[in-house]
């Protein structure tokens, strides 16, 4: 589910995105008030699926991403030039039958990255 979150997401398919995300999915940015993040939770596989792709459409210069599991969530881990920039959660819900991205949670906070 995540390589194809991922997948989608970097490949700019919002259609592919849109089909992996629960009608009722959320996404949550927290930047600490430090870096740039969303500043109100975006509702819908749609709006959210747009904003993902909007987003990948301007990746970091020289950022690498991996995968990796943080709080028993599969998780993308993007790291710039200075460290690690962001790390985006993919909660995955069973949803009338099916498992689709319920939330998505991207944790910009330098305070809570510098562990990393």
């Amino acid at each position: 589910m995540a390589e194809a979150f991922v997948g989608a997401a970097l490949g700019g398919d919002v259609a592919a995105l849109t089909a992996l995300l629960a009608p009722e999915v959320v996404s949550l940015a927290d930047g600490g008030g430090a870096v740039s993040a969303a500043r109100r939770p975006i509702r819908g596989a749609g709006k959210v699926a747009r904003f993902l792709v909007g987003l990948a459409a301007r990746p970091l210069p020289g950022a690498l991403t991996g995968a990796a599991e943080f709080n028993g969530l599969p998780a993308v881990v993007v790291r710039g030039p200075d460290g690690v920039d962001s790390v985006v959660l993919i909660e995955v819900s069973e949803v009338d039958g099916a498992d689709l991205v319920t939330a998505v949670y991207a944790v910009r906070n330098p305070e809570k990255l510098a562990h990393l």
